[in-house]
């Protein structure tokens, strides 16, 4: 995996916002993301991942400004890494 090393975010903020705009966007009955989270630095972006046993919940992007934007569409580096428990 990409992981973020050198940032000036605070992560555990990200985090925390990450998780909230996710219960935000899809509701206090969404599916429930596991406590970790991963972070990605793909071509000079960075990236917050949600996620549980099923695959992927949610990506944000992680503008310069600390921003968080929802992606419908992120990168199929990020999809690659993550494969659902019990399907190969």
């Amino acid at each position: 995996m990409n992981e973020i090393e050198k940032t000036f975010y605070n992560m555990d903020d990200v985090k925390r916002r990450a998780f909230k705009a996710y219960f935000k966007r899809f509701g206090e009955y969404a599916a429930q993301p596991s406590s970790d989270v991963d972070f990605f630095e793909i071509a000079g972006k960075n990236y917050v991942v949600l996620s549980n046993v099923n695959g992927i919940l949610a990506v944000y992007r992680i503008y310069n400004d600390g921003r968080l934007k929802f992606l419908k569409k992120y990168p199929k580096e990020i999809s690659e890494q993550y494969q659902p428990i019990g399907k190969t």
